[in-house]
């Protein structure tokens, strides 16, 4: 890149802040743009870096301390604006090549635009996007922030008519999607009578100076009056200030809908900013960390703990596509891989982790060599494995930490929090949504004096808090005792021959609620209830125990590894017999 070039950039760079000195720092490196031209001005001030790797780092000088005098005033910096301050830095890896910061920021740019042509600037207009796990979704998502939207992921693999409910109910104004999901928008998008643009991974292949990107790329839609082409060359000169973004709505994130109807939860940008902040205190997260990242990209957990949090750090990102239990232990071990990408941190939901636990089981297990080899390695080279988003069965805690030498960070949160824990203590959080989007029956229903009711059971004892589960689902009423679905699944869990269990409460007369273990086993055709219910009266005081065991094949589970426990309720009372097998009474 020419001394010139590179002028012209920390030009467009500065000139995309507010705050103070901002007027100063566009004199100036308007100045060294002048002189590196070959122009004669009057004067020009000697302070002036003009080799182009000390103008580089006087800007990244300069723009943290234009970040940190917004923070003093309590702004906010969002994610796409810390991203200048790593540069050429690598930010994401994902299956069509590597990112850098600067590259996902002018991309942002570019898009920033079209949303704006769209939406307004600054309007708070909700915008709907369907992206895979890759770069293309972190575009999207920063470019509606850019622009001053309220960005609403989807998840691709949603039935069609669980879309559409979040686009009306959002009141989303516009759709995003890449071409893989053009077929899964367009309907929807010509349905709804909304506006679609299609975004590319060509996008982020642009030269850095914004001149068209070498392949032509076509962004033609059947439906061309709800379709926006893309145009490379466009730039956005400016963004929103530190006020907008400390007042503003950020993210709309929908509630799994375990226990009701989904609803929106609005988190603004103060929220998420407190969850960074949180979180990269408890985590210890730097920019020397590379995290694997291969969680759904419409919960918090994906979102903004996996992805969010540590690009606005100045970490890395590996993005899968999926969760492929193969693939991640390459990566965990950084074997049977073209390129040698190596990571330190790993976010995952239970089931996944019992999914690499059979993986590891068919691949390594038998070679001690190998068990040796895996342990040491995770023990050395992986700083850091969380699980969150559904409760951890201690085997799998304890199965774990055998093969990997990691006792894993079991994360306790929900959408609606952030993370609710200081010293031991529920606290009110700067992270607290602000409201269920267009609900406010059910959003003051959720408040006592300004306190949010998380609707979960616990039980705090010599500084220790214990878990009971959710009261509407986990705390089940039978016979005159309350009992904690958890703890049940938790002892049933321990039995050799169970791979998924699931404790529910089934309205009944004489009872209340009738207790009911949904259980799947290893080989159904020597498995013995009756073996299983003396192997508990062990375990379990007898009001504890089971009046019913169903055996399935599967338990359902959503794409964040939770039991819908209302659906199985419902699915089992009465005529259900829900892939039913052996069922004693």
């Amino acid at each position: 890149m020419t001394k010139l070039l590179r002028a012209k950039r920390c030009l467009e760079v500065v000139a995309a802040f507010g705050g103070a000195g901002r007027t100063a720092l566009i004199t100036q490196y308007a100045r060294a743009l002048s002189t590196q031209a070959g122009k004669i001005i009057q004067n020009p001030p000697q302070s002036i870096p003009l080799d182009p790797e000390l103008v580089h780092a006087d800007l990244h000088r300069r723009l943290a301390g234009l970040y940190e005098e917004e923070v003093q005033k309590k702004l906010v910096v969002p994610p796409f604006k810390r991203a200048l301050l790593h540069g050429q830095k690598s930010a994401i890896r994902d299956q069509t090549g590597d990112y850098s910061f600067i590259q996902l920021y002018e991309a942002v740019k570019r898009l920033a635009i079209q949303i704006s042509s769209c939406c307004g600037s600054a309007s708070q207009s909700r915008v709907a996007f369907i992206c895979p796990n890759d770069a293309t979704y972190v575009i999207s998502q920063w470019a509606c922030w850019f622009s001053g939207q309220i960005a609403v992921p989807l998840n691709p693999k949603y039935p069609q008519n669980l879309l559409e409910y979040y686009i009306k109910d959002s009141d989303a104004s516009l759709l995003i999607a890449t071409p893989e999901f053009q077929n899964v928008a367009q309907p929807l998008a010509t349905k709804l009578d909304k506006k679609l643009l299609l975004v590319h991974h060509d996008l982020l292949k642009a030269e850095n100076n914004g001149t068209q990107s070498d392949e032509e790329t076509s962004y033609l839609d059947p439906k061309r009056e709800n379709l926006l082409q893309l145009n490379d060359t466009l730039v956005v000169e400016g963004c929103l200030n530190g006020e907008f973004y400390r007042d503003a709505n950020a993210l709309i994130l929908y509630t799994s809908g375990t226990t009701g109807n989904p609803k929106g939860v609005v988190l603004s940008y103060a929220n998420l900013d407190a969850q960074f902040h949180a979180l990269t205190q408890a985590w210890k997260v730097t920019n020397a960390d590379s995290v694997l990242h291969a969680l759904p990209l419409n919960h918090v957990h994906g979102t903004i703990n996996a992805l969010n949090l540590p690009l606005t750090l100045g970490a890395k990102c590996v993005m899968l596509p999926k969760f492929d239990s193969s693939m991640v232990w390459s990566y965990l071990l950084n074997v049977n891989m073209t390129t040698k990408e190596r990571v330190n941190m790993f976010m995952g939901v239970p089931t996944m982790y019992s999914l690499l636990i059979k993986e590891y089981d068919n691949v390594f297990g038998k070679n001690a060599r190998m068990c040796d080899y895996v342990k040491t390695h995770c023990k050395n080279k992986i700083r850091l494995m969380i699980s969150g988003s559904a409760p951890l069965p201690g085997t799998v805690f304890k199965r774990w930490h055998d093969i990997s030498g990691h006792n894993l960070l079991e994360r306790y949160g929900m959408t609606e929090i952030g993370w609710p824990f200081q010293t031991h203590s529920f606290r009110w959080t700067r992270s607290l949504f602000r409201e269920y989007w267009q609900k406010p029956e059910e959003t003051k229903s959720e408040f006592e004096d300004g306190w949010f009711k998380t609707g979960d059971a616990a039980e705090y004892s010599n500084g220790t808090v214990k878990l009971l589960g959710r009261t509407s689902v986990d705390i089940i009423k039978c016979g005159g005792f309350k009992l904690s679905a958890l703890e049940i699944e938790t002892v049933l869990h321990e039995h050799a021959d169970t791979t998924d269990v699931a404790v529910i409460g089934i309205p009944d007369e004489t009872w209340g609620s009738k207790l009911v273990a949904v259980v799947s086993v290893k080989d159904a055709e020597t498995f013995s209830i009756p073996r299983l219910l003396l192997w508990l009266e062990q375990k379990l005081p007898k009001h504890a125990i089971p009046k019913e065991v169903k055996l399935v094949k599967d338990i359902p589970r959503n794409a964040m590894g939770k039991i819908n426990k209302k659906e199985l309720i419902q699915t089992l009372d009465g005529n259900g017999e829900h892939q039913q097998e052996k069922v004693v009474k």
